[in-house]
């Protein structure tokens, strides 16, 4: 079974998506940029994208472009879908102005509110997603995916992978994290002064200055890697003692994937989360509301700094709820299915 994957350019979002290892009855995902399509003689252009069972846009309503793709989909009897991994219906200002100029905009929220009522359905990364999209569009078929993103053991043990011999911790994430990660200041503000040896890290977001100019030498920002692959390489190589997951609470935020707290244990990192959205259900969250209170999350964070053995413990059962959720057999099946719906 081949899939075609239109999107404006590949990115993590399809590398997660498409780009698990499958086992069985295996789906050839075919992603392609539109950017670089366009070049392509139209002939030619069209053959290559229509040949498959059906059509996904992932995150691709393009202005001016959408109606005529979805309308050469109906010509040849394709079906076509919108994939969603976000709320993109209302994108919040801490995404960055930019993004939020662009999402917001008349012309892009129209497009994206009309390529929704023309495709087949709409695939969810979560069931919160298609919940929300469901509140604002009620006639529109979801489709919820059973996994976003799929969940490879690490090879490696806990604490035995070039983990640090001094307390580190840290934040990955995009510079659209930018309210998420100042939740956690107030924070790492107060661990950073009663623990003298404790560095943190960021990774992909420029270090707040709060702290930067506070704890010039134990403050390390590490730069954005664009490949995914190279990414998750560069994560697991930092040997952070715990990884942050705060989040702001929004319908944005809400409807988000587990996705970071996937990353951190493929990285051998176990995680503190926010008891929110996408981190509702995992061991050892932290139910505290930040900035407000930070107190819970000091005294977990201490606890694990000064156990091993607790450290250990708090991986191994992030770990092992990891294992437990759905495999990418059951995110092949439901493309397989969503090829025979009417």
């Amino acid at each position: 079974m081949k899939l075609s994957i239109l999107c404006d350019s590949k990115q993590a979002t399809q590398k997660i998506s498409f780009g698990f290892e499958q086992v069985k009855e295996k789906i050839l995902f075919n992603i392609f940029e539109w950017h670089k399509l366009k070049l392509i003689d139209q002939k030619q252009r069209y053959r290559l994208l229509f040949d498959c069972s059906y059509l996904l846009l992932s995150r691709w309503y393009r202005p001016g472009e959408y109606k005529k793709i979805i309308n050469l989909s109906r010509m040849r009897n394709k079906k076509v879908f919108l994939h969603l991994d976000d709320f993109l219906f209302d994108v919040p200002k801490s995404v960055g102005m930019e993004k939020w100029n662009y999402y917001n905009s008349d012309l892009v929220l129209d497009s994206l509110h009309e390529t929704s009522t023309l495709v087949d359905g709409i695939i969810c990364s979560t069931p919160r997603l298609a919940q929300a999209i469901n509140k604002i569009l009620p006639k529109l078929k979801t489709f919820t995916c059973p996994v976003y993103k799929t969940f490879t053991t690490p090879t490696f043990k806990i604490c035995e992978y070039s983990q640090r011999p001094y307390p580190v911790i840290g934040y990955m994430g995009s510079s659209s994290h930018r309210d998420d990660l100042d939740l956690i200041c107030p924070v790492i503000d107060k661990l950073m002064a009663r623990n003298k040896l404790l560095v943190f890290e960021t990774f992909g977001i420029e270090m707040p200055a709060i702290l930067a100019d506070k704890y010039a030498n134990r403050c390390v920002t590490l730069d954005k890697v664009n490949d995914y692959t190279a990414f998750q390489a560069s994560l697991t190589s930092r040997g952070w003692w715990l990884g942050f997951a705060p989040l702001v609470e929004d319908t944005f935020n809400y409807c988000k994937a587990n996705t970071k707290l996937l990353e951190y244990i493929e990285a051998g990192i176990p995680v503190l989360a926010s008891d929110f959205g996408p981190y509702q259900d995992i061991p050892w969250v932290a139910s505290a509301k930040l900035p407000e209170d930070g107190t819970e999350w000091i005294e977990k964070i201490e606890e694990v700094l000064y156990s091993n053995l607790l450290r250990t413990k708090v991986y191994q059962r992030q770990l092992a709820f990891c294992k437990n959720l759905k495999t990418a057999d059951s995110l092949v099946l439901f493309y397989r299915e969503l090829d025979q719906i009417e």
